[in-house]
């Protein structure tokens, strides 16, 4: 994510499913699922192909490096940017268990809360 929140980076190869599904004026939906389902974002907005050296420097690190021959000249490498958009986000009360959440509810808001967000 860049400095100010509003933009996803995704380093990949140009034969990726995601590289080769890019259109002029595509969007995308991004989702995160916590290892214990007690939070859920989905962020949408425009997605494309761009080229940021200084944030191809901050994310550079070993385990990409290993995986581009040429390291950051690769001819296959990628930057794609997810301009946020909108965010939906859910988190389970802490006293609410995924696997408990229909059983000991009375309603929704018993069990968790919901906030949306919009990117200007």
């Amino acid at each position: 994510m860049d400095a100010a929140g509003k933009r996803l980076w995704f380093l990949t190869k140009d034969d990726t499913d995601l590289a080769k599904a890019l259109q002029p004026d595509s969007t995308a939906h991004f989702v995160i699922i916590s290892k214990d389902h007690d939070f859920y974002a989905c962020m949408s907005g425009p997605i494309s192909q761009q080229h940021d050296t200084a944030i191809l420097d901050a994310l550079w690190n070993t385990t990409l490096a290993q995986m581009f021959a040429d390291d950051k000249n690769d001819p296959s490498l990628m930057m794609i940017a997810l301009d946020l958009k909108d965010a939906a986000i859910w988190a389970l009360s802490e006293d609410v268990s995924h696997h408990s959440m229909h059983i000991k509810a009375k309603s929704a808001q018993d069990v968790h809360t919901r906030k949306h967000v919009k990117f200007d």
